[in-house]
């Protein structure tokens, strides 16, 4: 009897083992801003993230919003020349004292989409 369960164990297990790299996703790591937090007015940074895989740059956004689900104008997301798993977008102009809104979509160089959002509040 355990003769008979050992062969389709082991083909399960395998599989199992082997499956991992099928469902990879290019899935969020660092955030900066970073989710929650609370900048200063007065720094004018990208808000850069950084994901598990390397990404598609034609196939990747970041996209901020206002509290009124305004857009912010942004310079083009680039991802890194040296790191294709950082996507990149500079505000065109200081944030407002406010709370802003991150949506991305990106699309991971083994041809997987993901997307999210978060949100971060800037203060006077």
């Amino acid at each position: 009897m355990i003769s008979k369960l050992a062969a389709p164990l082991a083909v399960l297990f395998s599989g199992l083992i082997f499956a991992g790299p099928v469902w990879a996703h290019a899935h969020l790591k660092v955030a900066s801003p970073p989710e929650g937090a609370i900048v200063n007015s007065s720094t004018s940074s990208p808000v850069t993230l950084t994901f598990t895989e390397g990404l598609e740059p034609a196939y990747s956004t970041i996209a901020v919003t206002d509290e009124a689900g305004q857009p912010v104008p942004t310079g083009a997301a680039t991802v890194g020349p040296e790191d294709a798993s950082a996507l990149s977008a500079m505000p065109t102009r200081p944030l407002s004292p406010g709370i802003y809104k991150v949506n991305w979509h990106v699309l991971s160089k083994d041809g997987h989409s993901t997307s999210g959002s978060y949100r971060f509040t800037v203060t006077p």
